[in-house]
């Protein structure tokens, strides 16, 4: 008698299985049908995927009802099957946000997920965002000059003053002791004006300092911002190297030392890309977050779709040829030059640059280029949860650890 109605029940249950699989056909079929040049393509898959895994959720659910609530017709087991997909998507939900609006509650297990997450899905990137960037003919894009505006993603928010040239910095055009050059480290990507690693090295050494930082800028768009005005009298280059500076370099010197950079069009195009990636749309964070969790935890992940990185070595070569060629633009100043980028206890890449200094090719950059790792006066702890940059903290203890370097250049300089 019991099999028997058992066998009733999961008949029951057999037309909504039916229709949760016809849902995951079309699902299935929609996202094969959008453009992966489309602007919205990627919102639009990740919703479809998010919608595949809530019907998953309820066909399992409903299941489970039916086999275990004996008592309840197939149309209250229908019923009881959605109300508990939707408190159960809820809870998963607001749990979701409130672990992104304060990250210090992430397990650790978890915390790599949900920086991916976070990347990917849910970060305003600097330069797409309209009120802090603009097209520019020769660097693709650079900040917006005389400009006045607050930068935020889900840890930081924070005011932007630019000068005449686009450049972090409120103060009238001013012959600088020090140019900072790097990406959005230097920048100060997630602390205040007054907190960036450029203006703790004007505190702490009393030299006027200038932040030509712009996020995502490599090496050879670092050297263009130096013909931006006239930086002659200027002694000391602070250089910061990301590791993702490689690309646009190997590009650089492939194309004979020349940068092209994309048109307008496919500017504003990534600036629509950017602002649909951080559109909201129902159970977004758990759904998204769950799938990247199973697929992490059940080895399904897809392939790796981000080229890998040169070796150190070749990036530090890259990065002397640069300076190398450019030598004439940037003079007879002293490089101070150091990386930053995701948390490690050592920098390659600064053991590779003094290998080479130290033999027969760069030998004759030696004097010009001063190599320092600053990785070990960070910790962990100085660096955003959610976000790769440094906080407040980690940008004075980088500035502190350069001081001492710095004031043996400006004994030199400065006589």
């Amino acid at each position: 008698m019991n099999l028997q109605n058992r066998s009733l029940k999961l008949s029951a249950y057999l037309p909504s299985l039916l229709i949760s699989i016809g849902l995951l056909i079309v699902l299935l079929l929609l996202k094969k049908w959008l453009s992966p040049g489309s602007v919205s393509y990627a919102f639009w898959y990740n919703f479809l995927s998010c919608v595949q895994l809530i019907i998953l959720f309820f066909a399992i659910i409903h299941l489970a009802i039916v086999l275990l609530a004996k008592k309840l017709s197939a149309k209250k087991s229908l019923g009881v099957s959605i109300v508990a997909v939707l408190l159960l998507v809820s809870f998963l939900e607001v749990s979701a946000k409130y672990l992104l609006d304060h990250p210090h509650h992430i397990p650790k297990k978890f915390r790599h997920y949900f920086h991916v997450y976070y990347d990917g899905f849910d970060m305003a990137i600097f330069q797409y965002e309209s009120q802090c960037s603009q097209y520019d003919s020769s660097l693709f894009y650079s900040m917006k000059p005389s400009g006045r505006f607050v930068f935020s993603n889900r840890e930081y928010a924070d005011s932007f003053y630019t000068d005449v040239n686009g450049f972090r910095d409120q103060r009238r055009e001013f012959m600088p002791d020090i140019i900072c050059l790097g990406d959005s480290y230097t920048m100060g990507y997630g602390v205040g004006q007054d907190h960036t690693i450029p203006a703790n090295i004007e505190r702490l050494t009393g030299l006027k300092a200038l932040n030509t930082g712009m996020s995502s800028f490599g090496t050879a768009r670092q050297v263009l911002t130096l013909a931006k005005r006239d930086f002659s009298q200027s002694q000391i280059i602070i250089w910061q190297y990301c590791e993702n500076d490689w690309t646009e370099n190997v590009k650089f010197i492939e194309d004979s030392f020349s940068f092209s950079p994309s048109s307008r069009k496919e500017f504003e195009r990534l600036q629509q890309v950017n602002e649909w990636k951080q559109q909201y749309f129902p159970a977004k964070h758990s759904m998204t977050l769950l799938k990247m969790i199973v697929r992490g935890e059940f080895g399904l992940k897809g392939p790796d779709k981000f080229a890998k990185p040169i070796s150190s070595g070749d990036q530090a070569e890259n990065f002397l040829t640069i300076i190398e060629y450019c030598k004439d633009v940037i003079g007879e100043k002293k490089i101070v030059l150091y990386e930053l980028g995701y948390y490690k206890p050592f920098s390659d890449f600064i053991r590779s640059v003094k290998t080479l200094l130290n033999g027969e090719r760069f030998k004759h950059l030696a004097d010009m280029v001063i190599p320092l790792d600053v990785f070990p006066s960070l910790t962990k702890e100085d660096y955003y949860i959610l976000d790769v940059h440094i906080k407040a903290e980690g940008n004075r203890k980088v500035a502190a650890f350069m001081r001492s370097t710095i004031d043996q250049l400006v004994r030199r300089s400065f006589p």
